[in-house]
């Protein structure tokens, strides 16, 4: 027959409460533990007078788990990174026993580290979903995106470069396949000669002088470091 406890640590007390061993010897944790415990688990044998001992570390149940960032994109070609924090509710959970798992393989490569955190890299274009799980099961998921670069941005114009007209800007990005296809316009004179919108249409005040030159800049925002293109146009007589 076989006895058992559970006993602290580091003093070798047992423990009264909170913690226990059932009659089907499984060890039975308390739900309203809330601190991480090193404890050991005693056998002892009635019938050979001997005993044995194993050491455990009882982490209690996190609430939820969530982590630092929402989405990651990457640039396919790049030596880039992230690196992302998984947090337990409550926070004085220690994140031991994280998993790190990508739906599709290929995609990125992910290193776990001890602290709760891990380094993410890029491998080959495409998509995939990463779901961090902690060993209570409670999970939660990541998009993370792995795109072409814009290289290249040409500009073009149509439109009347008149007082009081409008001009329109086309930007073509450059490889087709660009994973991201934000762009931001701006000029180089004020408000009170010409403005540019959202979609690259300049509209020039009645009030503008003939011969003022005016700059377009186009910023394309899907690269490491964004890719500028300019094109510039003189206002002409109506």
């Amino acid at each position: 027959m076989l006895i058992w406890s559970v006993l602290e640590a580091e003093t070798g007390n047992p423990i009264e409460s909170g913690i226990s061993i059932d009659s089907k010897n499984n060890l039975i944790v308390d739900k309203s533990f809330t601190e991480t415990k090193k404890v050991v688990i005693k056998a002892e044998s009635t019938i050979f007078h001997s005993s044995a001992e194993y050491p455990i570390t009882i982490i209690p149940a996190a609430s939820s788990i969530s982590v630092d960032k929402e989405e990651l994109l990457f640039y396919a070609g790049t030596d880039s990174a992230e690196t992302v924090k998984v947090t337990l509710d409550p926070e004085t959970i220690p994140p031991i026993g994280i998993t790190w798992k990508a739906q599709k393989d290929g995609i990125i490569e992910i290193t776990p580290s001890d602290d709760g955190t891990a380094t993410i890299k890029p491998v080959t274009s495409g998509k995939t979903v990463i779901t961090i799980t902690e060993p209570g099961g409670k999970n939660v998921r990541m998009n993370a995106s792995v795109v072409t670069p814009v290289e290249q941005v040409e500009l073009k114009l149509s439109g009347k470069q008149i007082p009081g007209g409008k001009v329109s800007v086309k930007e073509t990005l450059a490889p087709k396949n660009v994973g991201n296809k934000k762009v931001e316009w701006s000029l180089n004179v004020d408000e009170s000669i010409a403005t540019i919108n959202e979609k690259g249409q300049v509209s020039i005040s009645k009030e503008a002088v003939v011969g003022t030159k005016i700059i377009v800049t186009c910023k394309a925002l899907g690269a490491p470091e964004p890719v500028v293109s300019q094109i510039e146009f003189d206002i002409v007589e109506k």
